[in-house]
């Protein structure tokens, strides 16, 4: 491949990944790893132009959760993009430590510029003991203006990108179908194996069949979300309008 760090663990680093937490990013990370033996190149030290210092600082890092796209970054290269449906990305959002989990304040600072600055307690908001506050309109609007970056560089580049939706992932079938494409598009040697569906990876909730149904479903169970009636719902249809939910896939709640 085009990088390889060179010490005494070599890596082969075949692609780069981006997408916003709480979407699948390290389960496909992992994946990749298992059956191509590829890590994704977003942190590596060449960025830093001195492989024997410790990581770089964000501003010098290709941000896997970058909302905008990175200035130091080669366009064309091999690019994976994982994105979530938007109602049950809500829901894990706000239940399950999503804004503890991949500084999600670097996500909506947006380089220290905070352009959408977590707003005060109001109607939007959902209040969760020892987990914090969400307020699903400013989860909206990150997600919005990640959809807004990565989708328009998949539109231009699409021979070199490979647009994942984490609910085929989940789907023995099209997690094949994904694979097949990476190969196809990054030039890597098929693998013969059956890729398979890890349980568990990261901080991330295992994936049981329950978990599997539940993101095939698609829709929020948790009775917290239905408290103010459709609320959530509307304001999520309202921030991210019907083309860009249609666009992605999935039915309008």
């Amino acid at each position: 491949m085009w990088l390889m760090e060179a010490d005494s663990t070599p890596r082969d680093y075949g692609f780069f990944q981006f997408g916003i937490q709480r979407t699948g990013t390290t389960l496909i990370d992992a994946t990749i790893r298992k059956h191509y033996g590829y890590w994704k190149a977003n942190d590596h030290q060449n960025f830093a132009k001195d492989p024997y210092n410790p990581p770089p600082q964000q501003d010098r890092m290709v941000w896997k959760h970058a909302i905008d796209f990175p200035d130091k970054f080669e366009k064309g290269v091999p690019v994976v993009l994982v994105y979530k449906n938007p109602y049950t990305w809500a829901e894990s959002m706000a239940f399950r430590k999503g804004l503890g989990n991949g500084a999600w304040n670097a996500s909506w600072g947006h380089e220290g510029l905070n352009i959408y600055p977590q707003p005060k307690p109001g109607w939007n908001n959902i209040s969760v003991p020892q987990q914090g506050v969400t307020n699903i309109g400013q989860i909206m609007y990150v997600l919005k203006h990640w959809c807004n970056t990565w989708l328009t560089y998949a539109e231009e580049y699409p021979d070199t990108t490979v647009l994942i939706k984490y609910e085929d992932f989940l789907v023995s079938e099209k997690r094949q179908e994904i694979f097949r494409e990476m190969e196809q598009k990054f030039g890597w040697a098929k693998c013969e194996e059956e890729i398979d569906l890890l349980e568990h990876v990261g901080s991330s909730q295992p994936i049981t069949q329950e978990h599997i149904n539940y993101y095939l479903e698609g829709r929020p169970t948790d009775e917290r979300f239905y408290k103010h009636g459709k609320r959530y719902i509307q304001s999520i249809n309202d921030i991210l309008g019907n083309e860009l939910i249609t666009r992605l896939g999935y039915e309008i709640l």
